[in-house]
């Protein structure tokens, strides 16, 4: 009842506020959704903790959650059960109060127990954590007595990773008192050291387990630290503050062997017990391994054989060498002094309980082992909790079916209760958004490999694929069009092409398809755009596999190749059809990625993506590298230094999505930040001047930045289209040519639209009929859908004309080869006419800032031979106004 409620209120509010959606389009008012996948995506648990009233909360991926009592999505918590923060949370910790911090990555937040952010901690609920440039990773949280929040894990130093920890006040602000900055660092090894877990001590202690890596054997080993309350480390633990024990084969071979120290706990009497693996036969496997010290960091001798429990029991991991993610056994040592361990063991999930001595407790399960198989394969175990009632509740992530599977046994390892759930029973996004000449629209869905075909009402073409939906064979990437209708799109290494109505273009390479993979030497390594230029032949932007590499991503450039419009090599572009580039910004040996190329009407070609520092230890470092090309795939000199730019934005680990020319002949690029100022995703709107140096004009020194706006569009008129999601909803803004709000579109130059719970844009088009077209996906209370959401005519700008009704026309239209264009001025000035595609592209400059007198005046418009069939725009511009018009070549 609640969830049926919330959709009316959102739907009531749909209806007052979208007077300027196309009601023609669909059947719901301009809005369109469609659900594609009943398969619930895979949703990851790296962590739960248990509410006083018994209810679960889970988080991992982008994604915090809430479960009933019972196991099912609690609605009280943020309406519908969940909310999406920054993506990589793996920490969760409880306060007094209920409320909730969650972390991953470099961030952490505090929820409310509705599910909102609290904005009294950090900056509207976040804090990042990063120190002389580097990001931390965040992987334990806890608090103190006194309400100070401990985070664990490591940072890098700028050449390997290091233990940190972090003390905050109860506000989120840095506790000065603590290594006077609230940051402590150790470094052990000279090498990577790396924390994974922490517990803090009665006396306010903080003790952190992992791993140090011994640059001598190769291999890491146990390392445990301690510090004191002021963050210093604490000199009565081990030798000065840490401990590093060198686990062997076995009892009888001393040899030392790979182990990395995953999670700890602290006994009733301060001694501490970690659990985790010493490698096994093969990089995936290892096999469980428990140590105990005292208090003072000595192994202790009355546990196991000297302080070590060496198991035979395989535990199953995704990746030994893997440090940025989850591998963790979780540890618990019960009130009786038993020691419970949980971790992965087959498809199934084992628990494994030992004796305060260190012996398998032979009362639990068998031999002190419990196997609990789920119907499906169990990726990884992640929590281990014990519940007010002493039962025990453990879990992690699933696939097949894919959700997040939670047991509860009794403290004897009897089964209880299994629980598998997700928080979406399907999943679609939509990746592109297309017009065909036929008005038509082809929208893919990557998370399903779908292409789905509309009619212009909005309804589903049913002659394209089976009734309007069309299955790949398997995985594609990037999808365009060319003027004919026909659909191109990648699959990795492969380009392949449809006919209109989902058929196999067999007239294209070899049986409608050109395969890169078995080249020698292997250059595509990975397909990143499709450009369909002009003259109809079809660009390549991928990521260039060095020659030298010895194996995939060793490090990687930009590439570029043409192919003739039957899919052959077109020989006369770059060398034998294929363009290098490398910038070597960072490094000469680093990853660079394009994202997008534009086509000027020129022939010139600009690129642009991502730079990547490949030796990085957190891949922090990430910039924006721009490059121009003449037609023959020469680099144009021209532009910035020898044909490049690199250009820095206000966050790290940016990369260029989209570029365009505007019409003053400078570029907008927007480029996107995982991390700018703690505030997750960011996209920047950056203007070039022609020759590649930012235009300070635009915006605030050259950039406009807003959160989430994913796609922008250049409108006929100059005018700039942004869109993604604002307050969670549909979102378009509509900035003037200088950057600046046009507060004449929508709600002082916003459009919202609210959709469902949620929803967001990923793609926006100007179609030929003049209307804007956006599609996303929505959440609709159970799943993830396709939308899409058409408005009314774009107001391009208007020129004041006489009264006369035909003061604006072409005739005949459509044109063959010529038509003429008939104007009326009310009276006499200066005039540029402009012939332009539907992606702004300027075809043909037919006067610029001529006199035109008052009247009527007449213009021979003459089609350039190569223009394809399809749909133009006439654009007609003067210091008072603009004004555009549709034409159609025959």
């Amino acid at each position: 009842m609640k969830k049926s409620f919330l959709i009316f209120i959102f739907l009531l509010s749909f209806s007052v506020f979208s007077q300027v959606l196309d009601p023609t389009f669909g059947t719901n008012g301009g809005i369109v959704t469609k659900q594609v996948s009943n398969t619930p995506p895979t949703i990851y648990a790296n962590a739960a903790v248990i509410q006083s009233d018994g209810k679960m909360i889970y988080a991992g991926g982008n994604y915090i959650s809430r479960t009933t009592v019972l196991g099912s999505i609690d609605t009280s918590f943020n309406s519908y059960g969940f909310r999406t923060l920054s993506s990589g949370l793996e920490a969760l910790c409880l306060q007094v109060d209920g409320k909730i911090l969650v972390a991953g990555f470099d961030k952490i937040y505090r929820i409310n127990t509705d599910g909102s952010l609290d904005t009294n901690f950090g900056t509207n609920g976040m804090i990042q954590i990063i120190q002389n440039g580097s990001s931390m990773f965040i992987k334990s949280i806890g608090i103190k007595t006194n309400g100070q929040i401990i985070i664990a894990g490591y940072i890098s130093n700028g050449t390997n990773n290091d233990f940190a920890v972090v003390s905050l006040n109860s506000n989120g602000s840095y506790n000065t008192f603590f290594n006077f900055d609230g940051i402590s660092t150790l470094d052990v090894s000279n090498s990577n050291d790396e924390a994974f877990a922490m517990k803090i001590q009665s006396d306010g202690k903080i003790v952190l387990c992992g791993q140090s890596y011994d640059t001598t054997l190769g291999i890491y080993h146990f390392t445990t630290a301690r510090f004191n309350s002021v963050g210093e480390l604490d000199t009565t633990f081990g030798t000065l503050g840490y401990v590093i024990t060198k686990l062997p084969t076995s009892y009888t071979i001393p040899t030392s062997i790979e182990s990395r120290a995953k999670s700890l706990d602290i006994q009733s009497d301060g001694k501490i017990v970690i659990s985790g693996f010493k490698k096994g036969n093969s990089l995936t496997s290892g096999y469980l391994t428990v140590v105990r010290y005292t208090t003072t960091g000595n192994l202790d001798l009355t546990f196991g054989t000297g302080g070590i429990v060496l198991t035979t029991k395989s535990y199953i991991i995704s990746s030994i060498t893997t440090t940025r993610y989850l591998i963790k056994p979780q540890i618990i040592v019960q009130e009786d002094g038993k020691i419970l361990i949980s971790g992965n063991l087959g498809n199934g999930l084992g628990l494994y309980k030992f004796e305060s001595n260190g012996i398998f407790d032979t009362t639990f399960g068998t031999g002190g082992v419990v196997v609990y198989n789920d119907p499906g394969t169990l990726r990884s175990s992640t929590f281990l909790l014990i519940n007010p009632n002493n039962e025990i509740i453990t879990g992690g992530t699933v696939y097949s079916p894919n959700g997040i599977l939670t047991f509860k046994s009794s403290n004897s390892g009897t089964l209880l209760t299994e629980q598998n759930f997700n928080l979406f029973q399907g999943k679609d996004t939509l990746d592109s958004l297309l017009e065909g000449p036929d008005g038509k629209i082809i929208v893919t869905s990557s998370d399903n490999n779908v292409l789905l075909k509309y009619n212009t009402d909005g309804l589903l073409d049913t002659s394209f694929g089976t009734d309007g939906i069309l299955v790949l064979s398997s995985d594609y990437l990037c999808t365009t069009t060319q003027q004919d209708g026909k659909i191109l799109y990648s699959t990795g290494q492969a380009i392949s092409r449809l006919n209109m109505d989902g058929t196999v273009d067999t007239t294209f390479g070899n049986n409608g398809i050109v395969d890169f993979e078995w080249n020698s030497p292997l250059i595509v390594d990975f397909i990143d755009k499709i450009l369909v230029a002009s003259d109809s032949k079809i660009y390549i932007c991928f990521d260039y596999n060095s020659p030298t590499s010895s194996q995939v991503y060793d490090y990687t450039y930009y590439g570029v190749l043409r192919l003739n419009n039957d899919g052959s090599i077109d020989t006369t572009f770059g060398d034998n059809g294929y363009v290098g580039i490398n910038f070597d910004y960072y490094a000469e040996n680093e990853l660079e990625w394009p994202h997008d190329i534009f086509e000027q009407a020129d022939g010139k070609l600009i690129i642009t993506g991502q730079l990547l520092l490949q030796n990085s230890p957190i891949n922090l470092f990430g910039g924006v590298g721009t490059v121009r090309l003449n037609n023959d795939g020469q680099i144009d000199s021209s532009f910035g230094i020898n044909g490049k730019v690199i250009t820095l934005g206000g966050g790290i680990n940016e990369g260029g999505l989209f570029i365009t020319k505007t019409l003053d002949n400078k570029y907008l690029l927007n480029i996107s930040s995982n991390n700018l100022n703690g505030l997750g995703l960011i996209t920047e709107l950056i203007r070039m001047n022609y020759d590649g140096s930012t235009d300070t004009f635009f915006g605030v020194n050259g950039i406009l930045a807003d959160a989430n706006m994913y796609d922008v569009l250049l409108q006929p008129d100059g005018k700039i289209l942004r869109a993604g999601s604002v307050n969670n909803q549909f979102g378009i803004y509509r900035n003037n040519s200088d950057g600046s709000i046009d507060s004449s579109f929508g709600a002082n130059g916003l459009i919202s639209n609210p959709i469902n719970y949620f929803s967001h844009i990923n793609k926006i088009a100007i179609l030929q009929n003049n209307k804007l077209l956006a599609g996303g996906y929505t959440y609709n209370g159970d799943s993830q859908i396709l939308a899409l959401a058409r408005y009314t005519d774009l107001n391009l700008g208007e020129l004041e004309f006489t009264k006369n009704e035909n003061n604006f026309i072409v005739y005949p239209n459509p044109i063959e080869e010529q038509a003429v264009f008939s104007y009326i001025l009310k009276e006499a000035t200066e005039v540029t006419i402009e012939l332009i595609d539907l992606q702004g592209k300027v075809v043909q400059l037919l006067i610029k800032g001529k006199n035109q007198k008052a009247g009527e005046n007449l213009q021979v418009i003459q089609l350039p031979n190569y223009l394809t069939s399809g749909n133009y725009i006439l654009r007609f511009s003067s210091p008072v106004g603009n004004q555009s018009i549709k034409i159609i070549k025959k």
